[in-house]
């Protein structure tokens, strides 16, 4: 087994062993606070109440052109990132208050744009180890 294979494996059968309910195509929409703590989540039109926090692990703001244009000092950037990370989970930290910094910095491998930016709108990168 590969290393997010094991991931997976312990975090499903913590998951499992716990009776923790697991919610599929759930967008969240808002962190829930109490006097500056986060208390729980809204997805899916539920309040869902955290019990020992809640963690965002909802990716970044490569495809959120309006992030890029605040946030990153070079421009335009073409990365090759999941077309999904537009924002959402920073704009939800935002709204409860985070207090944000280090968001003009990027790290990874950015590539080259396709001739058809319609049909392959993110950058294709050259295969090279180590990445």
């Amino acid at each position: 087994m590969r290393g997010g294979t094991r991931l997976f494996k312990v975090m499903m059968d913590n998951v499992e062993s716990r009776g923790i309910e697991v919610r599929l195509e759930t967008a969240a929409e808002r962190l829930i606070t109490d006097a500056g703590r986060v208390t729980g989540l809204a997805a899916g039109g539920n309040s869902i109440e955290a019990r020992g926090g809640v963690v965002l692990a909802c990716g970044g703001f490569e495809a959120s052109a309006d992030m890029q244009a605040q946030y990153w000092q070079e421009k335009p950037v073409l990365p090759g990132a999941y077309l999904g990370n537009t924002g959402d989970g920073i704009r939800m930290a935002q709204a409860a208050g985070a207090d944000l910094w280090h968001m003009w910095h990027y790290h990874g491998t950015y590539g080259f744009r396709h001739p058809d930016a319609d049909e392959f709108p993110y950058g294709i990168r050259l295969h090279r180890l180590p990445d």
